[in-house]
């Protein structure tokens, strides 16, 4: 009996030790959006540098459809403010897709920091990734904010359809520790 209760215990410790060792952080979005590009899921993966973000959608979509009417992008806010620090854009040039990371200014215009690699994920999917170090972050801090949003024009979506996840807030995202 005493047995069991110990190795009980052990599990539940290791299993609240569990997101810890996680190496991805993963949301769900419901299907609630009109278009092509209605978020399903959006996984990180923070184990390694460049971190990685893969969006996967409701229904399948190829980059043609997607050039001029299609953006995925994460948004991220690095140094606690009230805004949004840099975006991460995911856009089709009509054959492929291409990445570009944008710093947010002060006076709110967005300037291009640099291009990122961005890959088409599967047939309802895509992927960018973005290297920390060409993010700056707030001294000190130990964690970021992101979330992950996606915009449509088309048929269904003659005024811009907009996903976003979460629906509301953002993601808090321990950052790896510093290299010794």
């Amino acid at each position: 009996m005493r047995r069991s209760v110990a190795a009980l215990a052990v599990g539940l410790v290791l299993l609240g030790a569990a997101p810890a060792w996680a190496s991805h952080t993963d949301l769900t979005d419901p299907n609630d959006v009109d278009g092509r590009l209605d978020l399903d899921q959006v996984w990180l993966r923070h184990d390694t540098d460049p971190f990685v973000w893969i969006f996967e959608t409701f229904r399948e979509w190829k980059p043609r459809e997607m050039w001029d009417r299609g953006y995925l992008l994460v948004e991220l806010d690095t140094r606690g403010s009230e805004g949004v620090d840099y975006v991460a854009l995911i856009r089709s040039n009509g054959r492929r897709l291409e990445g570009v990371l944008l710093r947010t200014r002060r006076d709110g215009r967005q300037v291009k920091v640099l291009d990122l690699d961005a890959w088409k994920a599967g047939p309802d999917g895509a992927g960018i990734a973005v290297p920390l170090d060409a993010l700056r972050f707030r001294v000190g801090r130990t964690s970021f904010l992101w979330s992950a949003s996606t915009l449509f024009t088309g048929r269904t979506c003659t005024t811009t359809c907009i996903d976003r996840a979460p629906d509301e807030g953002m993601v808090e995202q321990q950052l790896p520790p510093p290299a010794p």
